[in-house]
């Protein structure tokens, strides 16, 4: 249940379920969902690969935002090379593509791994279901991106966790 006020702030009335256009102002936040992924993920790709994506999230306006807050542990795995990580995004189940380029890191030492968090505003035009992904790719040499925890063995894996907040437009 949600109030509806006037112009003058006064009560005219209470709404159930979806709140109407006219009783939500621009920039208020519509919903949120958090998804936690478990583990560490990696590939030796040369194409973007997602490494952790959130739930399905469907906006309730066309007009509105997308925002996404990503917070893990990543790093290059590989003893030689760079590694690149993304942004990604799929629509209603499609195949993730890169919408922003995020971090490129050369090769790090074996236990290196560093802690990650990521905001970024995004305007997907629709009302279909969107995911969103930490994506990685080798860049060249024998890079490998992984997320969500220790590169070399199974300790500290702390996961990685995407927020999606629709913000109203």
């Amino acid at each position: 249940m949600a109030l509806v006020l006037d112009g003058n702030g006064d009560i005219t009335g209470l709404v159930a379920g979806a709140l109407p256009a006219n009783v939500i102002g621009t920039g208020s936040v519509i919903q949120t969902a958090t998804t936690f992924i478990s583990g560490k993920n990696s590939t030796t790709s040369s194409s973007y690969t997602d490494l952790a994506k959130s739930n399905s999230f469907t906006p309730s306006s066309s007009s509105n935002r997308i925002l996404v807050f990503i917070s893990c542990q990543m790093g290059n795995a590989g003893s030689a090379g760079n590694v690149l990580f993304a942004i990604g995004r799929s629509v209603s189940g499609g195949s993730s593509s890169a919408i922003a380029d995020v971090q490129n890191l050369l090769a790090s030492a074996t236990y290196a791994n560093f802690p990650f968090s990521y905001i970024y505003l995004n305007s997907p035009a629709t009302t279909s279901a969107l995911t969103y992904s930490i994506m990685g790719r080798r860049e060249d040499g024998d890079g490998t991106p992984f997320v969500g925890g220790r590169n070399s063995d199974s300790f500290y894996q702390w996961g990685t966790y995407i927020t999606l907040m629709e913000i109203a437009g």
